[in-house]
């Protein structure tokens, strides 16, 4: 008899033998999905679509005056503000971690959304639920990795990770909402 339990699966997203969400993208190459399956991943819900991010990339292109190409390219290949504007508009308080530090003792912290530059990626940082104490880095491409905070906390800042912060929905936050 086997100790593994077989992944429980959707079309969109697959549950690991720990019972833990996984939203995978496409693996050949052309698909540029990587920052709706990193929030996705952060939020352990199918609910962002290609659809969805494609109407916050268009916003904060007339927002900002930029090209729409700055903020989303062929249909995918989001910007790191298309992904806030995303969370934002759902209620999250949103904001970049400039210290490289991960406070998951902030209760109120969901997770964080990493944007690695010399990659052109974005990748999920959650809570472990298989080790307290720990994290797990979700990778769209490659799976779910748990690691001690401390070690992430030393790739961030030696790879010049760019860190969006996640906090929960509260009723006595703003949501960050931007206007023309």
């Amino acid at each position: 008899m086997s100790d593994t339990v077989p992944a429980e699966q959707s079309d969109s997203y697959s549950l690991d033998p720990h019972g833990r969400y996984f939203s995978a993208q496409e693996q050949t190459g052309a698909s540029g999905d990587c920052g709706m399956h990193s929030i996705r991943n952060l939020l352990c819900s199918d609910d962002v679509s290609a659809d969805d991010l494609h109407s916050s990339a268009t916003r904060v292109a007339k927002i900002t005056g930029d090209d729409f190409e700055n903020h989303e390219n062929l249909g995918a290949w989001w910007s790191a503000d298309t992904i806030i504007f995303e969370l934002s508009k759902r209620g999250f308080d949103v904001d970049y971690n400039h210290d490289s530090n991960f406070d998951f003792d902030d209760d109120s912290i969901l997770g964080y959304i990493i944007h690695i530059p010399h990659k052109s990626h974005f990748v999920s940082v959650r809570r472990s639920t298989v080790k307290e104490g720990f994290v797990e880095i979700v990778d769209s491409m490659t799976g779910i990795e748990t690691m001690r905070q401390r070690r992430l906390t030393l790739n961030a800042k030696n790879n010049q990770w760019n860190i969006i912060s996640v906090k929960r929905k509260s009723r006595l936050s703003k949501s960050y909402e931007l206007r023309v």
